[in-house]
């Protein structure tokens, strides 16, 4: 009687390890990328809100603030986002605070890795004249 063993052998099973492998190396580092991607909009949502408060502020007292307490917030300067992916600060553009304001998002932690057609989203600003850069990232 001729008995067939059901069944891998080790090599079979070594080549489904491999190619697993090979695919993982390749799809991991593209999943990353779309996961920082989509974490983009808490910065770019956390510039947003800030601006609105500043818009809001500027509406009351007549001039922009650096200090962000003023508008709400826990801290003074580097304020965390929603989801804390970025620390939000305010200046002055143009040396004028009363007429203007910059907010700045600085990416934190593997957030900082972020690019949009080789353009580095790890620093986002957007003005009171709604000057938003990096271009590629908004």
């Amino acid at each position: 009687m001729n008995h067939k063993s059901a069944g891998f052998t080790l090599i079979e099973l070594m080549v489904v390890v491999a190619i697993v492998g090979i695919l993982a190396m390749i799809a991991y580092p593209s999943y990353q990328d779309i996961v920082r991607k989509s974490n983009r909009a808490d910065g770019l949502s956390g510039l947003m809100k800030a601006m609105g408060n500043q818009t809001r502020y500027f509406s009351e007292v007549n001039t922009y603030t650096a200090d962000l307490t003023d508008l709400g917030y826990a801290v003074a300067t580097n304020a965390p986002s929603t989801e804390g992916r970025y620390l939000i600060t305010a200046a002055a553009c143009g040396g004028d605070i009363g007429t203007c304001v910059t907010l700045t998002a600085v990416a934190q932690g593997d957030q900082a890795n972020d690019t949009s057609n080789g353009t580095s989203c790890a620093t986002l600003t957007l003005s009171s004249t709604d000057a938003k850069t990096p271009a590629d990232c908004w």
